[in-house]
């Protein structure tokens, strides 16, 4: 089983009883043979037989339609766990409840706050000065070194505790960036080629080489150039495998680096870095409705 893009939009306020409903309805639908039901059901759990399909398998497809890799984490972004309510445990320097919310949700560590606002939990553990907190969301793959737009290597978590002499900090910064297999793609490394072998395997378009390598480097998936994330090569080249692990591991569908396009913006446009930096030649292509829950 595997996940696609979003196709479903969470209302502002959702309520678990409405997507249980939505759950047991699609599975009276897809037993019934109804094309809608099944149209959405192979797009989202693959191998799916109408016999065995049960309400937990129809919850899945709810779930990974919103947007969400399972049911609990779909349930629990219901329930509040969200990058917002992190940021207020960071803030209030809970470790208990962020340690609590990042069990559930361990995408929320390299989250931005909102569409318009790049902080992220860590740049407030720095503020806070809050050296379990720092090595909390570092233990959970947070990258200190990704910015604020328009100045991202001036915002950075690491560079605003290197400045305010926050030594502790750096140091577990460092520390807990050591314990990861590889380092050289972190932070705003925008520009740097992928590695000649991975660049090869994109140009054939050998999904199982790239995530082959996404695998053995965590930070390669978190890498930048031309403006454009990993998500962005994946939707645009439509390696649908790819864009499916890099979503299951925390991948923002709504991802702009320095103005450009979102990877919602360029879905089947086939970017390949130095080709362009605007949408432009895509504005005629169907996207998906950006839902990026947070």
């Amino acid at each position: 089983m595997k996940v696609s893009l979003p196709t479903r939009t969470l209302r502002e306020h959702p309520d678990l009883d409405q997507l249980k409903r939505q759950a047991k309805e699609l599975l009276a639908a897809f037993a019934e043979g109804e094309p809608p039901a099944v149209a959405e059901v192979q797009a989202h759990y693959r191998g799916a037989v109408r016999e065995t399909f049960a309400l937990h398998d129809a919850q899945l497809v709810i779930a990974r339609a919103y947007g969400f890799d399972s049911w609990p984490n779909l349930k629990a972004y219901v329930d509040g766990v969200t990058v917002a309510r992190l940021v207020e445990a960071v803030k209030a320097n809970d470790m208990e409840r962020a340690r609590a919310m990042l069990k559930v949700r361990p995408e929320l560590a390299n989250m931005d706050l909102a569409e318009n606002d790049e902080h992220r939990a860590m740049h407030y553990a720095v503020y806070n000065r809050s050296p379990k907190m720092v090595r909390l969301l570092m233990a959970h793959e947070a990258n200190a070194r990704k910015g604020i737009w328009p100045n991202r290597d001036a915002t950075s978590a690491f560079t605003i505790a290197t400045e305010r002499g926050y030594d502790d900090i750096v140091a577990i910064i460092e520390e807990e960036e050591g314990r990861r297999p590889d380092t050289r793609w972190q932070g705003n490394d925008r520009g740097r080629p992928w590695p000649a072998e991975l660049e090869e395997a994109a140009r054939r378009g050998d999904e199982d080489t790239i995530l082959a390598f996404f695998e053995r480097d965590p930070w390669l998936r978190q890498a930048t150039e031309y403006l454009l994330t990993p998500l962005h090569r994946a939707v645009a080249m439509v390696w649908e495998r790819v864009a499916t692990w890099l979503l299951d591991r925390g991948a923002d569908v709504n991802a702009r680096i320095d103005g450009g396009p979102s990877p919602l913006e360029i879905v089947g446009c086939g970017f390949e870095p130095g080709q362009s930096e605007d949408a432009e030649s895509c504005e005629s292509r169907p996207c998906f409705a950006p839902v990026a829950p947070r």
